[in-house]
């Protein structure tokens, strides 16, 4: 078939039209076409085999594909490969390696921010975020309110690959992808920072979110996130969007699934949210060429904010002034589906757990000044039991250590009259505030 007849039988397809198409599409399929077709194939060592042997071999292939299957296995010859949909975890990965080669990484200065918009399952309107190259400072637009975003800096002494993984940003995500990691070591270096797979996979699901990814590393999340136990390929995967794209699922404690675009195999979200946009920009709250902006004003002050609407498992919250939070300590961790990295006093990696289903927050009465909140952290270490702090925020203050407790989980946490009451398998302990910080009521 010429390239002419091609043209015409592809003119006559109904053409794949997403609910937003990604931005520069156009270019980068032309782009992986030529790379593609023109990309310098690997030299491969073949041994010799007899011409009687090799033909023996090739009609019993033939007579076996015939009994089994029934039909070739085969891609058509008129099919293009750079604009046909990935229809198997082989062509997903093949093609992401060939995005690879046809689109040039993003580079992002450090005056300048990643913008992303999204949008979540259910919801009538957009999540907007604008964040700084290293992910230290930006916006957050939702529902008409402005919100600002400022993170801890990371501890010293931290690799590449541990900043990237605890850290994610478009810098960290760059230096990773320079550093050629491949596959398995990426599997290997999340699963040394978190202590258990479900964690692993969602880890490696942070690395696409809200960030510039470059393509070469992008190719290499998927190729780690089907190493990880439980995670199969899907054809059939819907995002918070409902724009259809493959998936990778992982049905571990929760199911997940990670949405991908079956053509250009860019990160189209999850079944509970979609990227409708990215972009690089120069100034925090400036919108790309072509997106809609909308309007937002300050976030109210707290003391004038309910917190009890808080998505506490997807926020930035404060950490207590105290040491055994090491490196992090009167900083902020950003919790992504309840959990986010960090060190203890000695350097090593620990997890950072919210769990709201299992000690909801208590809270006391919105009177004239912001309620106070009163929320059970987890910490994780790499190895060894977990450790829990119970903390307090009065009058949307600083965060406040209520009680450290090693070794046994607490059963729940009360507050009533700025007395937090901890029930712990061997009795209850109760905590009152002195004004300026928690102490052991008697």
């Amino acid at each position: 078939m010429t390239t002419d007849e091609r043209d015409a039988v592809t003119a006559l397809l109904p053409p794949r039209t997403p609910d937003a198409p990604l931005p520069q599409a156009t270019a980068q399929l032309a782009a992986l076409r030529t790379a593609m077709t023109d990309a310098p194939r690997q030299a491969t060592y073949r041994r010799f085999v007899p011409v009687p042997v090799l033909a023996a071999a090739a009609v019993l292939l033939v007579l076996l594909g015939a009994v089994l299957l029934g039909r070739t296995t085969e891609r058509p010859s008129d099919v293009d490969p750079a604009t046909s949909p990935v229809t198997t975890a082989e062509e997903l990965l093949e093609r992401a390696d060939a995005m690879t080669r046809a689109t040039p990484p993003v580079d992002v200065r450090a005056d300048q921010y990643v913008f992303t918009r999204s949008r979540a399952r259910d919801s009538a309107g957009f999540r907007d975020v604008w964040l700084s190259a290293d992910a230290s400072r930006g916006l957050l637009r939702e529902s008409g309110s402005d919100t600002p975003l400022d993170s801890a800096a990371p501890p010293a002494g931290l690799s590449v690959t541990e900043l990237a993984i605890d850290y994610p940003s478009a810098t960290s995500l760059r230096a990773l992808a320079d550093t050629g990691v491949d596959p398995k070591t990426l599997v290997a270096e999340v699963r040394a920072n978190i202590n258990n797979r479900q964690n692993v996979f969602d880890a490696l699901r942070a690395m696409l979110v809200e960030v510039v990814v470059p393509p070469k590393l992008r190719a290499t999340i998927y190729r780690a996130m089907l190493l990880v136990e439980n995670v199969r390929f899907t054809r059939d995967a819907l995002d918070g969007a409902g724009r259809s794209g493959v998936g990778l699922v992982h049905t571990g404690e929760d199911r997940t699934v990670i949405v991908i675009d079956p053509v250009t195999t860019a990160f189209l979200g999850t079944d509970d949210s979609a990227v409708i946009s990215s972009a690089v920009v120069d100034e925090v709250a400036q919108y790309p060429a072509g997106i809609t902006p909308q309007s937002g004003t300050a976030s109210p002050p707290p003391q004038s904010t309910s917190l009890r609407d808080t998505d506490w498992e997807n926020s930035a919250i404060g950490l207590p002034d105290d040491g055994r939070f090491g490196p992090a300590a009167t900083q902020y961790i950003r919790l992504d589906a309840g959990q986010a990295g960090g060190r203890d006093p000695a350097g090593r990696p620990v997890r950072y757990v919210v769990d709201v289903d299992r000690y909801p927050p208590a809270f006391g009465p919105l009177l004239t000044q912001a309620e106070d909140a009163v929320l059970v952290l987890e910490i994780r270490p790499a190895s060894g039991p977990s450790s829990w702090a119970v903390i307090a925020y009065v009058e949307a203050g600083p965060a406040r250590l209520v009680t450290w407790i090693e070794g046994t989980a607490p059963r729940s946490v009360t507050l009533h009259d700025r007395r937090v009451t901890v029930q712990l398998d061997g009795g209850a302990q109760h905590h009152r505030w002195d004004g300026d910080q928690f102490v052991r009521a008697t």
